[in-house]
């Protein structure tokens, strides 16, 4: 997969546009992280399958923010 292609699927996830300012990045994670932290979880969700999205969020946004460095202009 091309790192274009990997920044544009992982700026979908985030329901964010090409070249989002630093507030929005950090917002979008915030919203993506609070919906999937374990301790906010409806009983019928295991702490593991909890765990497992918030890490999954967090390694997608270090990536994303990997990404955008590399590929847009300051």
């Amino acid at each position: 997969q091309s790192l274009i292609a990997e920044y544009e699927a992982l700026l979908g996830a985030f329901a964010l546009e090409r070249n989002p300012t630093e507030e929005a990045l950090r917002g979008a994670y915030r919203k993506a992280i609070k919906s999937v932290h374990p301790d906010l979880q409806p009983k019928d969700v295991t702490h593991t399958e909890g765990s497992e999205a918030f890490l999954k969020v967090s390694a997608d946004y270090e990536r994303l923010l990997e990404l955008k460095e590399q590929l847009e202009p300051s």
